[in-house]
């Protein structure tokens, strides 16, 4: 190919230190241009090319700055065939991919976060989460102050930075060095996030941040999985299988098999209700693994219609 992935990488570096997808004032420019058309030709190769060592990884490029870049793209005609083009390969390779008529909402900055670069924001988030695992959740498990850094990077951070960085983080060791985990690597295996420390499950803050997370992820892996198994069956033995360790170690956190330490929190019931409501026959299988007893009543009681 005319463009290989390394070539894409150069043409985003050019531009990724100047971009900022809250900045109205960021107009196209060669650079800019010729990034876009570099991401449709990879784009083209890999859609005629799937299986070749030369095609790009799509969830590995930042997605949603490019449909950004594109509607702010003074010729309407280059606008109009970039967007017909790169949505139509986006929704075909990356069906997970969620970006409603080319809008993106932002959280509105202020001091500290408006003066603040991306590779700053990308520091920020990191640091805070390994203070978080090096010293433990803050009192009462309320961790506000990350979930509001999260929350800003993830209105100006693409998906792969972002989930990266909280990755890496969470899986970091005050004796060890961060470790580099790829989002190519995470999207095909999001279980990777219960290794972290239990102690972040417990925070309530640091909870909604990796679950936030994990079903990014989730959505991510159902794609490669449903391209890739030669077979739909075996696709879907796959699924069901990720979904119900999922569930499990899920609901170990929630009750802990133990009613006096049990912690309520809307955000995982409804993690595991979206799972079981996606997966026919998952609550089947995790009966019939023995699941535990107050598993079951916790299901009952909050998930009644998992049982209809």
């Amino acid at each position: 190919p005319f463009v290989l992935p390394a070539n894409l990488d150069m043409a985003w570096l050019k531009i990724a230190s100047r971009w900022n997808r809250a900045d109205q004032n960021f107009v196209d420019d060669d650079d800019q241009c010729s990034f876009l058309f570099r991401l449709l030709y990879a784009f083209e190769f890999l859609d005629s090319n799937r299986t070749s060592p030369f095609a790009f990884d799509p969830r590995s490029s930042p997605l949603k700055e490019a449909l950004s870049m594109i509607g702010r793209l003074v010729s309407k005609q280059t606008r109009d065939f970039l967007l017909a083009e790169i949505e139509t390969l986006i929704q075909k390779h990356c069906p997970e991919f969620n970006y409603k008529g080319n809008e993106q909402q932002f959280i509105e900055s202020g001091p500290p976060f408006d003066a603040m670069s991306r590779e700053n924001l990308m520091e920020a988030l990191s640091s805070s989460i390994r203070s978080r695992v090096n010293e433990g959740p803050k009192k009462g498990g309320d961790d506000r102050d990350v979930e509001l850094l999260f929350l800003q990077a993830k209105s100006r951070l693409c998906d792969t930075d972002l989930y990266c960085t909280v990755t890496n983080a969470f899986l970091s060791s005050p004796h060890n060095l961060t470790p580099s985990y790829s989002y190519h690597l995470l999207c095909r295996d999001p279980l990777i996030v219960f290794r972290f420390p239990v102690k972040v499950w417990l925070s309530r803050g640091l909870r909604r941040l990796i679950l936030t997370c994990l079903r990014a992820l989730v959505l991510a892996n159902n794609a490669i999985v449903l391209q890739e198994s030669p077979m739909d069956e075996s696709a879907d033995e796959l699924l069901v299988a990720r979904d119900a360790i999922i569930v499990r170690c899920l609901l170990a956190m929630v009750h802990g098999c133990d009613s006096e330490n049990y912690c309520f929190c809307s955000m995982t019931t409804n993690f595991i209700r979206w799972s079981l409501a996606s997966r026919p026959g998952l609550l089947g299988l995790l009966i019939k693994q023995n699941l535990e007893e107050k598993a079951i009543d916790w299901l009952v009681e909050y998930i009644p219609e998992s049982f209809n």
